[in-house]
């Protein structure tokens, strides 16, 4: 559980909260791409991880240690 800022009255709230406790605002919890904001996100499969480690070994490192990978901007993250 970590504390986040609402979106409406940015105040800190608990990230399992359904809505501020402050203003009641609902508290969005789409999983959003840090670098562009998409949510258009797709989850990185173990079968592939594996795959990329026997393939390229370190050089697949950045894919391995991640979770998702945004498919607008192809940027990798947990």
């Amino acid at each position: 559980m970590a504390i986040i800022k609402c979106p409406a009255c940015h105040r800190d709230v608990s990230s399992s909260a359904k809505a501020c406790p402050n203003c009641g605002e609902p508290i969005d919890k789409t999983l959003r791409c840090p670098r562009c904001g998409s949510t258009d996100i797709k989850e990185i499969s173990t079968g592939s991880k594996i795959a990329h480690a026997a393939a390229f070994g370190i050089f697949a490192l950045k894919k391995i240690t991640n979770d998702y990978e945004c498919k607008r901007c192809k940027f990798k993250f947990s």
